[in-house]
């Protein structure tokens, strides 16, 4: 048996957070039971409330030799890096997502409901092999999806995954906005100032977008991950909730949980400064460090307006 002396805290990421918790006999009684691990504190809440940014590719073929195709080419590449490392010029010193936004696919959003980026690329591969020619991307992905998914163990040993179900698209809502998203994504792509590098449309997206199971059936088909899991340790006041506004798992002393798994919403784009902030803020507090002073609001003097 091994024993701490000091606190523990766990920063396994939203999926393997979970999944230890459950394993130590921590989560959802019924399930761990059915996995073979004895129930020790029967917490629901754990490796549930998954949610991620789920993202969907356009590609198309183009004309020109400009993309980063032309760059993948082992003795350009090796230049490349020489160049970035050496001079701190050239290609190698940006990553190549420098165009992109948080728009909004319908007037009556409030806020922005995607996150769009620009790739001078066919996909994220970097070899020419992955590329396969010279094309470009446009990926999109909800900023704030209502579905919500869950992760189970099924087995006591470790080194089985568990079951992961994101749950997708589940909502109405999620549909509505990604059927929205495809179509300003496309207007975007078949843009005039694109037109002339535009070879092809190689994405098999709906000729008709006025068709929505078509759309939903394309998205269904080839949408994925962005690698942005958060909520399956969900931070709350609330009992119910697995982990504390100090991070403290609920009824277990000395045991705390630092990543994006604390999270109870996802936020509205790229998850990883915040879960530097998290961790951050877990270091402070186990530290003992007081909380930053709120600078106070200017007072105009008397007479000042």
């Amino acid at each position: 048996m091994v024993q701490a002396r000091r606190e523990i805290v766990l920063a396994g990421g939203a999926i393997n957070s979970p999944q230890l918790l459950q394993l130590s006999g921590i989560g959802p009684g019924r399930a761990l039971s059915a996995a073979g691990v004895t129930p020790l504190i029967d917490s629901p809440q754990v490796g549930r409330n998954l949610q991620d940014h789920l993202g969907v590719y356009l590609t198309y073929e183009c004309r020109d030799p400009i993309t980063l195709y032309r760059l993948f080419r082992p003795d350009r590449a090796a230049w490349a890096m020489l160049q970035a490392v050496l001079l701190g010029t050239g290609h190698a010193t940006a990553v190549p997502l420098e165009v992109g936004g948080f728009l909004r696919t319908r007037s009556d959003c409030d806020i922005p409901d995607i996150h769009i980026t620009f790739v001078p690329g066919l996909s994220l591969e970097t070899t020419q092999k992955g590329q396969g020619r010279h094309g470009y991307l446009i990926n999109f992905y909800q900023l704030r999806p209502e579905s919500r998914g869950e992760i189970v163990i099924t087995s006591p040993d470790p080194a089985q995954p568990p079951r992961i179900d994101p749950n997708y698209l589940a909502a109405p809502a999620d549909r509505y906005c990604m059927r929205d998203g495809v179509r300003l994504a496309r207007r975007i792509g078949e843009n005039p100032a694109l037109a002339r590098h535009r070879k092809a449309d190689m994405s098999p997206v709906a000729a008709d977008l006025t068709d929505d199971p078509a759309i939903d059936a394309w998205v269904r088909a080839g949408a994925n991950t962005i690698f942005h899991p958060v909520g399956t340790a969900r931070m709350g006041t609330d009992p119910a909730s697995v982990v504390d506004s100090e991070l403290r798992v609920r009824g277990v002393a000395g045991l705390r949980v630092a990543d994006a798994s604390v999270m109870p919403l996802i936020v509205g784009g790229n998850t990883s400064a915040p879960t530097m902030m998290i961790a951050e803020k877990a270091a402070d507090m186990m530290l003992g460090r007081p909380a930053p002073a709120r600078a106070e609001p200017a007072r105009a003097e008397p007479g000042q307006s």
